[in-house]
């Protein structure tokens, strides 16, 4: 059974709880995490009210508004019908999830759509196109496929697993995440994907598996593996194979996506963001009822004042040790993002209506 302990009792914190500790002295709280993983744990406070978390999910969202935060596809409606752009995109099933609601709700099974569907949407929408599932984090299984036949072993391997994919048309734009809280902008973070950079005589198979080797987690492991089949399939997609040898400074992705857990680089972009697009993040998390959250938006730029832009997803529980690590100008962001985020869980009045 898992027993929890002073945080400040511990060695080896996560970035997170060390600040999380210290911030919570200056209001005359206390954070204790459970002993073997340090990843749940709850905030004492000096009246004796106990603020639970897991992981980055801080007490500051409702469950409601942080649940629909985890499905894309729920996410996605609720943003379009707030006049917010989203990727076109449609959810599938497997047919044994569909005969399983059937059983159920036949009404509801008549709505919900099959690979076909996926292939008709592909067809109608052109490559390339995105599959992932509908409800997973971190880049997990986001697969790009550039034809039908990839398309169709991609919902295979999302089908088998999760019984449900959410196929999407990519979209064009660099990959931003803003952090909101409470209706104000504390960080814009740009993500670059997972890539090397050639030299001229190696190989990209010891290129990657150099590079690897380094893009490891705070305890060590590994972000992400070199056998990876994405990157050979991402590799075939930019005309390249494991056996060859880009030129001098040539800089090549090894995912199609930006995600900073799969191993991808960060810039700290805050200071350079637009009126509208910060009013646009705001909005996002305003309209799933959110107080903190790290939305995701492709555009052109940042610092534009108009102009096209995509709200990809919303995290409801944005994590920032990859931030942190990646660079040491980083580490002031972070910890004055943490001393907000202590102030809104602790300070008096601390429920304030969400700004629209």
């Amino acid at each position: 059974m898992a027993k929890f302990v002073e945080a400040c009792d511990l060695p080896g914190l996560s970035v997170g709880n060390e600040m999380l500790a210290r911030f919570c002295a200056d209001y005359g709280a206390r954070l204790f995490v459970d002993i073997r993983y340090q990843h749940a744990g709850y905030i004492l406070t000096g009246s004796g009210e106990r603020l639970v978390f897991k992981g980055t999910s801080l007490p500051l969202n409702a469950f409601g508004p942080a649940q629909i935060a985890i499905d894309k596809e729920y996410t996605s409606q609720m943003l379009d019908s707030a006049g917010l752009c989203v990727p076109d995109g449609v959810l599938i099933h497997s047919e044994q999830e569909i005969a399983t609601i059937r059983s159920r709700n036949p009404e509801a099974a008549e709505h919900m759509h099959t690979r076909r569907n996926a292939h008709s949407f592909a067809m109608d929408r052109g490559f390339p196109i995105f599959a992932k599932p509908n409800d997973q984090s971190q880049g997990t299984h986001v697969l790009c496929t550039t034809h039908a036949g990839e398309l169709d072993e991609a919902l295979t391997l999302l089908l088998n697993r999760y019984g449900a994919a959410l196929v999407q048309k990519a979209m064009p734009g660099k990959d931003y995440r803003v952090i909101v809280l409470d209706g104000e902008v504390l960080a814009v973070i740009e993500r670059r994907a997972l890539s090397v950079v050639g030299d001229g005589q190696t190989p990209l198979q010891q290129l990657i598996a150099a590079h690897l080797d380094k893009a490891t987690t705070r305890t060590g492991g590994k972000k992400i593996e070199a056998s990876d089949p994405r990157i050979e399939k991402h590799l075939q997609a930019q005309g390249y194979a494991l056996g060859s040898v880009p030129s001098t400074g040539e800089i090549l992705s090894l995912l199609p996506s930006a995600n900073l857990s799969t191993g991808g680089d960060c810039l700290d972009q805050t200071e350079k963001i637009s009126p509208f697009i910060s009013q646009i993040a705001c909005k996002a998390a305003a309209t799933l009822g959110l107080r903190y959250a790290g939305i995701d938006i492709l555009c052109p730029d940042i610092a534009a004042c108009e102009g096209p832009y995509c709200i990809l997803e919303v995290n409801a529980a944005p994590g920032l040790t990859y931030f942190y690590r990646a660079n040491p100008a980083h580490q002031a962001r972070v910890e004055t993002i943490y001393k907000r985020l202590t102030e809104a869980m602790l300070s008096p009045g601390r429920h304030p209506t969400i700004k629209q």
